[in-house]
């Protein structure tokens, strides 16, 4: 999955993490930006595969 940040509702996304996978049950997964970012969205995107499957039961974004 790829995380991907925008300043604005518009979409101008810019990826700014990814994850391979796969994850298993219960993982906890910890993805950091690649530098210093800022944005007001955050989408979370599978880029990869016609049949996969997200299940997210809690997101966490830590900012300063």
């Amino acid at each position: 999955v790829a995380v991907e940040v925008s300043p604005d509702e518009f979409g101008n996304f810019v990826q700014r993490g990814f994850y391979k996978g796969p994850g298993l049950t219960d993982q906890v997964i910890e993805i950091l930006c690649d530098y210093p970012t800022s944005g007001q969205y955050v989408r979370i995107r599978i880029t990869e595969g016609t049949s996969n499957i997200m299940n997210i039961a809690e997101i966490e974004i830590y900012t300063f």
